[in-house]
């Protein structure tokens, strides 16, 4: 497979990066609370609200930053996101 990286402006990568922490910090939360013997549905509740949360703003970033910096001509069969270079991965 063929890849193409795009290079992301340091701010644009920031926030995928921040928002996928946050989301699998929140996931994590529910992971542990549920291993528990007796788990308060309220704030089990609360985490999975903010994880859904999370997921919605990641997901959202993500596609802006798809249509932001996937270069014309080109179909993908998938893309990431490579934090520690700050590039955009289009697979082709």
């Amino acid at each position: 497979m063929e890849q193409v990286r795009v290079k992301l402006a340091f701010e644009d990568c920031s926030l995928i990066e921040r928002q996928f922490y946050e989301y699998n910090a929140a996931r994590d939360i529910i992971g542990y609370l549920m291993q528990q013997d007796k788990v308060n549905e309220q704030y089990l509740q609360q985490y999975i609200n903010i994880a859904e949360k999370r997921f919605a703003e990641l997901e959202m970033n993500k596609n802006l930053m798809d249509k932001r910096y996937r270069p014309e001509g080109i179909n993908p069969s998938s893309y990431s996101f490579d934090f520690e270079t700050e590039e955009l991965v289009y697979e082709i």
